[in-house]
């Protein structure tokens, strides 16, 4: 009977380490999609803000048009 109830605990046991392995991989994998995620967030925030930049620039040139149009009418 001793035998039986070791043979359960090592099977429980190694359940238990197949499980947590799991989850050690399940988290990298999380972490790398993570990262990955941060790194295009950070891409977009560049490209928004060189975008503010540019429609900054371009509408300030636009009102330099439009007020030299102005002075012609």
């Amino acid at each position: 009977m001793d035998s039986d109830k070791l043979a359960l605990l090592e099977e429980k046991i190694m359940h238990l380490i197949e499980q947590n392995d799991q989850s050690k991989k399940e988290q990298e994998r999380f972490g790398r999609e993570l990262e990955k995620r941060d790194k295009r967030i950070g891409e977009l925030d560049r490209t928004l803000k060189k975008l503010q930049r540019d429609h900054k620039s371009a509408k300030g040139k636009l009102d330099r048009i439009i007020e030299k149009l102005e002075q012609f009418t």
